[in-house]
């Protein structure tokens, strides 16, 4: 389904691909004068499908009517914003290739980061920009680094500069790992960003430019 479209649109997407599959679209953002962004979409299990079915449905509703139908899907978020970064600018929150100078890489910091195990799901390639700044765009950051217990902490409380902890405070109603980016508005996926780069920072002072 290829379609050239106006922001702000509604578009209507089919939530099945077939029995018993999602459905998967790829939207690119483009504006004349910014870096284009494609963002995935793919439909999840409607909470309906399986609470309903265990009170009503059943093996009828499992198996053949929510399936055939679709009703077995939903898209969550409904609603999606792309922030656009100006073309020939340096992203001023996100990573860029010419921050990185010897001895720090790319390739060093997505290591790091790797060793980890935060347990994401990338969609990014390893080892790249676009990986790195994927990584701003986590949801839930704060609470997979506390999970590591990689902040700093005293008196056995998560201690944070006083900008980034204000931040944290900000933020704290829409962060969780159920929560997706793309469904937040321009203000909210602002803060989140700015949130995860300062707590990477902290995180990985040595492979980290700083901004």
């Amino acid at each position: 389904m290829a379609s050239n479209l106006k922001t702000p649109q509604v578009v209507q997407l089919p939530k099945s691909a077939g029995y018993f599959k999602c459905g998967k679209y790829n939207a690119t953002f483009e504006k004349e004068g910014y870096d284009k962004k494609e963002v995935k979409l793919e439909s999840d299990i409607n909470a309906w499908y399986l609470g309903g079915n265990i009170i009503f449905g059943g093996l009828i509703g499992w198996l053949f009517v929510d399936p055939a139908s679709g009703a077995m899907w939903h898209f969550d978020p409904e609603q999606i914003s792309v922030l656009l970064n100006p073309k020939g600018q340096a992203d001023p929150v996100g990573f860029n290739t010419a921050d990185f100078k010897s001895p720090q890489a790319v390739e060093k910091l997505c290591a790091a980061i790797d060793a980890d195990k935060y347990e994401i799901q990338f969609r990014e390639p390893p080892n790249t920009i676009a990986r790195l700044n994927e990584i701003l765009e986590i949801t839930d950051l704060y609470e997979k680094l506390c999970n590591r217990d990689k902040l700093p902490k005293i008196g056995g409380e998560v201690s944070l500069p006083p900008s980034l902890n204000e931040l944290k405070n900000q933020t704290a109603n829409y962060r969780g790992d159920y929560i997706k980016f793309v469904g937040l508005d321009f203000d909210q996926q602002s803060k989140i960003r700015k949130l995860n780069r300062g707590l990477l920072e902290i995180v990985y002072p040595n492979e980290i430019p700083k901004k």
